[in-house]
C-alpha cells in the first residue's frame, strides 16, 4: 500500500515538473519568475485593449483587470485535477485562442469577491442568503 502511495506521489511530482517546464517555455524565464513572485500569471486580452487576466497559481478565480483596476472575477475550472502550472497554461491558451468562448464558459462575479479564494467566495455568497 505504501508503495502505491509513493508511486502516485512520484507521478504527481513528475507531472508538476513537466507542467512547470512547459509554462516556463511558453512565457519565458522572466515572466515565469514574476508570476511565481506575485502569485498569478498575467495574460493580455487579444480583443479588449487595456484588459489583463490575472490567473492565480493556487487556483481560484481569474481576475479581470481593466485600466489597472479589477472589474470582475471569473470561475472557469477544468473537469479533472491538473498541476497548477498546467491550469495556468490552459487558461492562458484558451484566452489567447478564443477569448469569446472562454468568457462564455466562465461564471462571472462582480469585483468584490475578495482574493478569489474559496473562503472569500463563500463569504461573498453568504451576503445573499436570507
Amino acid at each position: 500500500m505504501a508503495q502505491v502511495s509513493r508511486d502516485t506521489a512520484k507521478k504527481r511530482l513528475e507531472a508538476q515538473r513537466r507542467a512547470e517546464a512547459l509554462l516556463r517555455d511558453l512565457v519565458g524565464d522572466e515572466v515565469y519568475r514574476r508570476s511565481l513572485a506575485c502569485g498569478y500569471l498575467e495574460t493580455r486580452s487579444p480583443n479588449f485593449p487595456g484588459r489583463v487576466y490575472r490567473i492565480p497559481w493556487k487556483g481560484g478565480f481569474v481576475t479581470v483587470v481593466e485600466g489597472g483596476r479589477p472589474i470582475e472575477m471569473l470561475c472557469v475550472a477544468p473537469c479533472a485535477s491538473l498541476p497548477p502550472a498546467d491550469a495556468l497554461v490552459t487558461h492562458k491558451l484558451l484566452i489567447e485562442a478564443d477569448e469569446e468562448r472562454y468568457l462564455a464558459a466562465a461564471n462571472h462575479f462582480p469585483n468584490g469577491v475578495g482574493d478569489g479564494s474559496p473562503a472569500q467566495f463563500l463569504a461573498y455568497l453568504a451576503r445573499f442568503e436570507a
